[in-house]
């Protein structure tokens, strides 16, 4: 690469560490999304311990963009092992340098810290009764792809489409009585008990869709914004009916006033 190439060194594990996992150094074009090649990236994993050298003609815009697409890359090797000697394997990029020896270390949440509300309208405390009755796995599935839609950007629509399907299936479970268009009335039933608007549902499906059907559909930083702020937002509306004893709040204050 040139003089005024920019290169960084991501370093991370595979989990669990405990399986010993080597592959040998490879090397790869890095394009963009117009598949214009940007750059080269050389991995190798050597006792599970993953690195990660990109050069790059022009200074990316935001590092943790990058993260991601490594951590892709990597994610496809893993999975092709695994899928070689029936295993299931995982991993986290630590952290970055540069040359000039800046380091940046990566947190567990979602790119930016500041994108998203840390409250939350119920407490952990308020919450973990739920999960003692079967009514409890509609809310365990769902934050386990929402869990899966942080740890894999560039599937986040897929699971948070689903982490919101597997809460309107309480509404098929329990609410549907007419077998006829059950699908199509638990939606409605869904979006009138949680408050939740039917675009919001729909901004997320165009996302989800092509990926549930064995294609791809990449997405903007905007619009990764927009699909956790929506599928927050009806989580954050579940729990509160969950808590609520599985009714809407203002029908349960409406029973309240007449008694």
């Amino acid at each position: 690469m040139k003089s005024e190439s920019h290169t960084y060194i991501f370093f991370g594990r595979v989990l669990p560490e405990r399986a010993n996992v080597n592959i040998s150094s490879l090397n790869f074009e890095w394009k963009n999304i117009e598949g214009e090649v940007i750059g080269e990236l050389n991995t190798s994993i050597l006792v599970s311990q993953i690195n990660a050298q990109i050069t790059l003609k022009q200074r990316p815009d935001e590092l943790i963009t990058l993260k991601n697409g490594i951590e892709e890359a990597m994610r496809v090797q893993l999975d092709l092992l695994g899928y070689t000697n029936s295993c299931g394997y995982d991993l986290e990029i630590i952290q970055v340098t540069d040359l000039l020896g800046n380091i940046e270390v990566f947190g567990a949440n979602i790119d930016d810290t500041n994108q998203f509300p840390l409250k939350r309208p119920k407490k952990f405390n308020e919450i973990i009764p739920l999960f003692s009755t079967e009514k409890g796995d509609y809310l365990r599935l769902s934050l386990s792809d929402l869990r899966e839609a942080i740890r894999n950007p560039k599937d986040s629509g897929f699971f948070c489409y689903r982490s919101i399907e597997c809460l309107r299936q309480y509404f098929v479970d329990h609410k549907v009585t007419n077998n006829i268009e059950k699908d199509k009335k638990s939606w409605i039933i869904f979006r009138d008990e949680l408050n939740i608007e039917k675009d919001d549902i729909l901004f997320i499906k165009e996302f989800a869709d092509p990926v549930r059907h064995g294609g791809k559909k990449p997405y903007s930083a905007d619009d990764g914004k927009k699909m956790f702020e929506i599928t927050w937002k009806v989580i954050d509306n579940y729990i509160i009916y969950a808590c609520n004893g599985y009714q809407n709040e203002l029908v349960s204050d409406i029973i309240n006033s007449k008694i």
